[in-house]
């Protein structure tokens, strides 16, 4: 696969264009160079809030590598999106590869397991709306059912709910989907009853900040009459606004644990669980004052800068595509593209 002589480890990983995707992408990239690795990554679309024919591609795309060329495997089983594409990769693991495998944030027997305690986590965030917001009427957000993140994540929320003495009614828990496409469902669930909650829960970000822009589009202003949470911390939740009280897992050490556990393995073969320990971020959306403002301003100012350069960009390439029509000859081409080429260096 690679015309060298270092090792090579493989990070199998659907939906890359994801935030959590490109963090552990950045993560093992930068440990393996680090210890001498060749990084191969086998990613595809998957299809969160998504037509489900880009789905197909995932049973596809992890049949191709020879499972016998590589020396350590990475898996973020919790990425894809369909269970037959997963069940597929670890039976190819289990039949092909000898080398040592680990785990990203889901629990695979046999394996090596690199793991968020989701309940202590969760627990700390209900812990912070419940003692220091006076919350008692929480409605939750899980991912997908079924998932291990969401159901560990639901499983912290009853756990809580019932230390505190507060009910949790039919109306108080709905299924998401971990992506931006249920905010509206979820909103209608909560409201069903005709009383809005004191705080909602979300399993992750991106259904924070669909949950957020509904509540909006409902005259209901957050934190002032609906507190929202999220989880992972991605930096998206930073620039929003308000900026999303959150959870956060620092992922691209996680992925460098992942390749250093694989590098240890070389000569170690025992099997171990490593639990990664999650910082609560409390923001805007449950009220708090940042205690990161100027992080808080620096990715807003960034965020700016990105929408003035794209917006520059594709105006550029609108005039590139007008001169580039009214050429007669081959040779005037090139000049043209040159001109325009300092756009995207």
């Amino acid at each position: 696969m690679f015309h060298n002589k270092r090792k090579t480890i493989a990070l199998f990983s659907c939906n890359s264009h994801g935030e959590y995707q490109r963090e552990i992408c950045t993560g093992a990239a930068m440990q393996a160079e680090k210890l001498g690795y060749n990084l191969a990554i086998f990613t595809c679309y998957g299809n969160y809030g998504q037509n489900p024919l880009y789905a197909l591609g995932e049973k596809d795309i992890f049949s191709l590598p020879d499972y016998e060329e590589f020396s350590g495997i990475i898996v973020a089983g919790d990425t894809f999106s369909i269970d037959e594409a997963m069940e597929e990769v670890v039976e190819s693991f289990q039949e092909k590869a000898n080398c040592p495998i680990v785990s990203l944030r889901q629990k695979m027997d046999g394996i090596n397991n690199i793991l968020v305690d989701n309940t202590a986590s969760m627990g700390g965030m209900l812990r912070h709306l419940i003692e220091c917001h006076g919350a008692k009427d929480i409605a939750f957000m899980p991912g997908r059912k079924g998932h291990p993140d969401a159901e560990e994540r639901l499983c912290a929320f009853y756990q809580i709910m019932e230390e505190y003495h507060l009910p949790v009614s039919e109306h108080r828990v709905y299924y998401g989907d971990f992506w931006k496409n249920q905010g509206k469902a979820a909103c209608d669930w909560f409201m069903e009853e005709g009383k809005c909650p004191d705080a909602i829960v979300c399993a992750n970000d991106y259904m924070a900040m669909a949950v957020i822009d509904e509540l909006y589009k409902r005259n209901l202003n957050v934190p002032q009459d609906v507190i929202v949470t999220g989880y992972d911390g991605i930096k998206s939740g930073l620039i929003y606004s308000p900026s999303v009280t959150t959870v956060r897992v620092d992922f691209t050490d996680m992925a460098k644990k992942a390749v250093s556990l694989i590098d240890k393995h070389q000569t170690d073969p025992s099997v171990e669980d490593i639990f990664m320990t999650a910082e609560l971020k409390a923001r805007e959306s449950c009220g708090c004052l940042a205690d990161n403002h100027s992080s808080i301003v620096y990715y807003r100012c960034m965020n700016h800068d990105n929408i003035v350069d794209h917006d520059n960009l594709e105006m550029q390439f609108c005039f590139m595509n007008i001169q580039l029509g009214r050429v007669e000859r081959f040779d005037q081409i090139n000049p043209i593209i040159q001109s325009y080429i300092y756009n995207i260096e």
